[in-house]
Order: structure tokens, then C-alpha cells, then sequence
């Protein structure tokens, strides 16, 4: 399954707000963002890491769902970033994929199961937290 697609880079793209799903995890931990923009300054951008973008129809504009790092880190940079588009009409199944890979402590994962679609069980057993951690997330 493709969650994503490669875009043109927004033209505000400095500017771009994060949406709430990827704030669910707390920023800079376990990343160096300047060690990152130093990275980036001395060797560009790496052109296959895309920053995951959606249109939140709610807010009527782009927000980041994945990337804040290295959206930071460019920044810094002062360089361009590549962008990806998520498809579909709803981010959760892409943010819960991208929890799999992160080190999440028991209270990230019931935020991340309390966003899933699905029954409070069945929310529990794809995050691998008890049924209790995501009512009280």
C-alpha cells in the first residue's frame, strides 16, 4: 500500500503548521535537529526522505504529518526539502504505521491506538497497550 506521493514543494513551505497526529510524539527527542541542519547544510537535502504533507480540510490548508524534523532542520539549513502528498482522506493508518518504527514509551502508543479507527480492543492490540491505557488516552 503507498500512503504517499512526491509533490511539488509548497510555496510557503517554512511556514507549514503541524498537524495534531504528528505532535503526538514529543519534538527532539532522540534527534539532534541541529546536528541535522548541519548535515543538510554541508551535504543538501537528502531527496528521498520527503516531508509528508495532507490537506486538512478542516483547516483548509497544508499541515505536516510526518517530517517536523527534518522540516526544522532545513530551515536552519537554508535548504529545500522535498515533499510527499499523502493520499487518502484520513492520516491515522500512516501516523499508526510510522509509530512501529519510533521507540514510543506505553503512553505514546494509547495516544497514538486512541486516534485508530476501530474498537477499543482492537485499537489496543494494533498499538500492543491495554484496553484501559487507550480509554484513559
Amino acid at each position: 500500500m503507498r500512503f504517499a506521493t512526491w509533490t511539488a514543494t509548497p510555496a510557503n513551505w517554512q511556514h507549514l503548521k503541524y498537524h495534531p497526529l504528528a505532535e503526538v510524539t514529543v519534538f527532539g527527542v532522540g534527534i539532534d535537529v541541529n546536528a541535522l541542519a548541519g548535515h543538510m547544510k554541508k551535504y543538501g537535502y537528502d531527496e528521498d526522505e520527503g516531508i509528508v504533507i495532507w490537506f486538512n480540510r478542516s483547516t483548509s490548508r497544508d499541515e505536516i504529518i510526518d517530517g517536523r524534523h527534518r522540516h526544522q532542520g532545513a530551515i536552519i539549513a537554508g535548504v529545500t526539502p522535498t515533499f510527499r502528498r499523502f493520499i487518502g482522506r484520513d492520516p491515522r493508518a500512516y501516523v499508526a504505521k510510522k509509530a512501529f518504527r519510533q521507540h514510543l514509551s506505553v503512553t505514546q502508543r494509547a495516544l497514538y491506538a486512541a486516534l485508530l479507527d476501530g474498537t477499543q480492543e482492537e485499537k489496543a492490540e494494533a498499538m500492543k497497550v491495554s484496553r484501559r491505557s487507550v480509554q484513559v488516552a
